[in-house]
């Protein structure tokens, strides 16, 4: 940044460590004990951490590089819990990189230090760690990362970077999942991968494993759709509720985004060339369903006609309500805690899970692919556009389609360096946001996705893993598995500011509210662009929903 943070955090910690003479001095003194009566972090326990402590001692001093060699040795040496002295390992090998100056080591020194700070992040679980408690420190890691600073070596910021080469998770074994059989039939799992093997040592049963299916401690994840029961009254209520129309699109939001809902609907139909292909699945708790009935009726009054008991016939598309159960998609294990909830709304709602679970309700016999769309968006696109295009362009390994989100990597929603986590991730990796999406059921139901969500969320009750609710899963399970959209098909961020780009806004195909200020509350941003959509009945008639 220029700024010389580094440099300046390690005088004072040097101040703090070595205080005055005299009684003065005895007064100050401050172990770290103190400030952390675990002493998680700071331990120099053995040989290896008082040789490597002596050797980046004896090397600042002399204002030379730490050698390779010791670094690597340290961390070969050390034991796999967290600690400062790793952090500082890793700091002084992303400095020799740096200073080597060879193609791609800006991305790799990124890395490096993106390891050390998960180091210095993870080493005491369940808490924060302070900037205070660090200045006690006696591993050195401001002072290497001052050198780092002061060098001149960085010229990128972070986000500028591209994705390092060469960072591909390492391959699995093929799947084999088995079809079909009995009502109730468990589904048994095989993968060669070493990786995940280390993940299947858990209580919580794993859907990688042949032994999922058999545990008797907690439920196995569904199993694969089977032609009988329930799959067979889904594949039957589809076909006929959607009439042979071959582009679906989901919604799911609760009573607070039913604006926001009519809006994104009615965009969707006026936008498109070919309203007659489009079947809207509208996903509804069944306390929802008479409000949300009356709310389509009053708002699009002439343009809505009944076509069944739970479907309307809107333009040419139909626009089906189907009714779900707080209990047929949220678990304990997913619920965010209360402090996220009041920095992003309410995660906790059934509805964002409801795209883990479309299996239940729609055959990927009938709905091989579906685009799902959160409620806070304007589609200024074809839907039938993006279906086709996807449709006619994915490998067969891609399970999902969505827009690159580059500048907020996976380390941003996972903690993909903690130790917690049995599978290696890319940290570096883009994200994707989980609002804009083209599912790809077929390949959802065959990797039993659904029961890998739960079977993580399980993983994840101690929230080691991560904090935010519906979104890190996908991520976790599919960011290899994407298939890249153009940028245009998600401009995000409408609700958190207003500096986007003249162009992005005007070339964009599908405009997304992600943020607190959605466009239908008073103090909303870019609110112009929303009500060109904007049909909900009692508009002007005051806040709040109608009764």
């Amino acid at each position: 940044s220029g700024w010389p943070i580094f440099g300046l955090l390690e005088l004072v910690s040097t101040q703090l460590k070595n205080p005055l003479e005299g009684e003065e001095a005895e007064a100050a003194a401050v172990r770290l004990e103190d400030i952390s009566p675990d002493g998680c972090c700071d331990r120099i326990q053995d040989r290896n951490d008082l040789e490597y402590l002596g050797i980046l001692e004896d090397k600042l001093a002399r204002g030379e590089a730490v050698p390779l060699s010791a670094s690597f040795r340290y961390l070969a040496e050390a034991p796999s819990r967290c600690s400062w002295g790793k952090a500082v390992a890793y700091f002084a090998l992303a400095e020799q990189i740096l200073h080597a100056g060879q193609p791609g080591s800006q991305s790799r020194a990124k890395d490096l230090i993106v390891l050390g700070e998960s180091q210095v992040d993870n080493c005491a679980v369940g808490r924060n760690i302070t900037v205070r408690e660090q200045m006690y420190s006696k591993w050195p890691y401001w002072s290497i990362l001052r050198r780092v600073e002061s060098g001149g070596d960085v010229r990128h910021y972070s986000q500028m970077l591209p994705p390092g080469g060469g960072y591909q998770a390492p391959p699995l074994a093929p799947f084999s999942a088995p079809r079909g059989g009995a009502s109730g039939s468990s589904t048994s799992w095989s993968v060669g991968s070493p990786l995940l093997a280390a993940a299947a040592s858990t209580s919580a049963p794993s859907p990688y494993s042949a032994s999922a299916s058999s545990a008797a401690s907690s439920p196995s994840p569904p199993a694969t759709v089977s032609a009988t029961g329930t799959a067979v009254a889904a594949l039957v209520s589809v076909h006929s509720e959607c009439g042979g129309r071959d582009v679906h699109v989901a919604f799911a939001g609760d009573r607070e985004h039913i604006e926001g809902f009519l809006a994104a609907l009615n965009s969707a139909v006026s936008r498109t060339a070919s309203p007659q292909r489009l079947c809207f699945h509208v996903f509804c708790l069944g306390s929802e369903e008479e409000f949300l009935r009356a709310a389509l009726v009053c708002s699009f009054r002439g343009r809505l006609a009944q076509a069944s008991a739970s479907s309307f016939l809107l333009d040419g598309a139909i626009v089906h309500l189907q009714r779900f159960e707080r209990e047929q998609v949220l678990t304990s294990y997913l619920l965010v805690d209360g402090g996220v909830t009041v920095e992003t709304g309410n995660l906790n709602a059934p509805h964002n899970y409801i795209r883990f679970h479309l299996t239940q309700w729609l055959s990927p016999r009938v709905v091989p692919q579906i685009i799902y769309l959160d409620t806070d968006i304007i589609v200024l696109g074809d839907l039938c556009a993006l279906h086709d295009h996807v449709l006619a362009n994915r490998a067969s390994h891609e399970v999902v389609a969505a827009v690159p989100r580059y500048h907020l990597p996976l380390a941003v929603y996972l903690k993909a360096l903690s130790p917690q986590l049995p599978v290696w991730l890319p940290s570096t990796a883009p994200s994707f946001n989980a609002g804009v999406l083209v599912l790809n059921l077929e390949a959802w139901e065959e990797g039993n996705f659904t029961g890998k969500v739960d079977w993580w969320a399980r993983k994840n009750s101690n929230r080691t893993l991560w904090r935010h609710g519906s979104q890190p899963p996908l991520l976790l399970l599919l960011y290899d598995k994407v298939k890249w959209l153009d940028e245009t098909w998600n401009v995000d961020g409408l609700g958190h500011y207003k500096n986007h780009s003249p162009g992005a806004l005007e070339n964009a195909k599908i405009l997304h509210w992600t943020g607190p200020l959605k466009p239908w509350v008073p103090n909303g941003l870019h609110q112009e662009r929303w009500e060109l959509f904007a049909v909900h009945c009692w508009k002007g008639a005051g806040n709040g929903l109608p009764t």
